[in-house]
């Protein structure tokens, strides 16, 4: 299937893009080391159903709500996030992919599977149950068709299993790396870190005050225990000093 004659979002971010914002996004979960390959990586254009829609509502006060929605083709699923994407860019109809043509990117385009009329009943129900009100409240407008594109992948390391990970062509944010669970370093991690810190003079002060204050802290602590457990202390001492004289 070709894209003549729709319209999509304009793909912004290539291959090369999408590997290093990917690798930045893992770094922060504490990923440092993930080999992403360009041969993973591939771009899926998919259709969604956009639309606005005005709520009249008037139950005890008159209610006015407004707003813009967007429901997938292919599995009928609702996505209210992809309306961000025309912050980044306007869709239009392209004569080409504009896909950078140095690489050999594979690219999948999704057909429609959901018919208008069966996607305009979804995300009428959609808003029934999200606001709360009834069918003949709300009416649809600006209702078409719009490609958006998507690159993905899926990341299959020691460290991460089997996670497949969408990153949007246009604004290039990566989503579902709620998946990923943070990495925690290991001591030796920790401990090498500490040394390359302490390589800069003024990175010693600090650990050498810091240092100081967990011992004063440690300090007060042990004080404040013996202070608050006293009566039990002395008790302690008394039968050990017994033991100790009847036994002697």
């Amino acid at each position: 299937m070709d894209l003549e004659n729709k319209k999509r979002f304009p793909i912004k971010i290539g291959p090369k893009e999408v590997i290093d914002v990917l690798k930045n996004s893992l770094k922060k979960k504490g990923y440092k080391n993930i080999d992403i390959k360009k041969q993973a990586i591939y771009l899926k254009i998919t259709p969604y159903l956009f639309c606005f829609y005005d709520i009249l509502k008037n139950n005890n006060s008159f209610e006015h709500i407004r707003g813009q929605i967007a429901i997938n083709l292919v599995n009928n699923s609702i996505n209210e996030k992809v309306i961000e994407l025309f912050k980044y860019a306007k869709p239009k109809i392209y004569e080409e992919l504009n896909v950078p043509k140095t690489e050999k990117t594979n690219i999948i385009i999704k057909k429609p599977v959901i018919k208008e009329e069966c996607a305009e009943q979804s995300i009428i129900k959609y808003l029934i149950s999200k606001y709360l009100t009834e069918k003949n409240t709300i009416s649809l407008s600006g209702i078409e068709t719009i490609y958006v594109p998507n690159w993905k992948t899926e990341l299959n390391t020691k460290e991460i299993k089997n996670i497949k990970i969408k990153l949007d062509a246009i604004e290039g944010k990566v989503n579902d790396l709620d998946k990923i669970i943070d990495r925690k370093k290991t001591n030796k991690e920790l401990f090498s870190e500490m040394l390359e810190d302490l390589k800069d003079p003024k990175n010693i002060g600090t650990y050498t005050i810091n240092f100081f204050k967990e011992i004063i802290f440690g300090i007060i602590w042990m004080i404040k225990k013996v202070y608050t457990n006293f009566s039990i202390i002395i008790w302690i001492i008394a039968v050990t000093l017994i033991i100790y004289v009847l036994f002697l």
